[in-house]
């Protein structure tokens, strides 16, 4: 006989899971792009919201990795690219120890699915590029991708092969590998996947707020 412990959880996290799924039929936000220096570096903070689409929290909740990828790109007031990066993230359950494990360079893991969403919906510090490589007077965007879904082994590790990728390599080919891959995605998904884009209004890097 299972103790009334386990019971009670599963029920918890059928509750949440419940409510994460039905803030989900609203379309994918990419709600604050807030760039800023920190450290003569240009960094991001950035938050979405419903990003858990129904196909992937299911996924998750058998124990297979759904996967969160952020396409970012500054730009100039031209539309040019300047610099931009993917990051990658993988969310799965632990069905052993009832935990949800978060992955991107390190695990991180969480009680409840809503605690995981709500962490690879809010990244915070992401590093764009030095500021000594920026005009100081020239005025830049940022623009943000960004697709959640379950993806396959072998896509996952294609993916992350990209993330990965040698900084060395000349931007313009890192850049055409880069949009090449995420096109993909976006191209793959079907009605039931998630993904939104936005574009933050132009800035200029003297006037940006300066964190330490």
């Amino acid at each position: 006989m299972r103790h009334p412990t386990a019971h009670l959880k599963r029920f918890v996290r059928a509750l949440l899971l419940t409510a994460i799924l039905a803030a989900s039929q609203a379309s994918a936000n990419v709600d604050v792009l807030y760039p800023y220096n920190h450290g003569g570096r240009l960094c991001l903070n950035l938050w979405a919201s419903n990003l858990l689409d129904d196909r992937t929290a299911s996924t998750i909740e058998s124990g297979l990795p759904g996967t969160c990828v952020y396409h970012i790109r500054l730009l100039d007031s031209d539309g040019a690219t300047v610099t931009e990066h993917l990051i990658e993230l993988s969310l799965r359950l632990d069905l052993w120890e009832n935990l949800y494990l978060l992955q991107e360079e390190e695990q991180i893991s969480f009680n409840t699915l809503a605690a995981a969403d709500s962490a690879w919906s809010h990244r915070e510090g992401i590093v764009l590029c030095a500021l000594g490589e920026l005009a100081g007077d020239a005025e830049y965007r940022v623009e943000a991708q960004v697709v959640v879904t379950p993806l396959a082994a072998e896509d996952r590790a294609r993916l992350s092969r990209y993330v990965t990728s040698n900084s060395s390599r000349k931007r313009e080919e890192l850049s055409l590998d880069l949009g090449g891959l995420f096109g993909q995605l976006l191209r793959r998904a079907n009605s039931d996947d998630n993904h939104t884009g936005f574009t933050s209004p132009l800035f200029r890097i003297r006037n940006l707020e300066e964190r330490r």
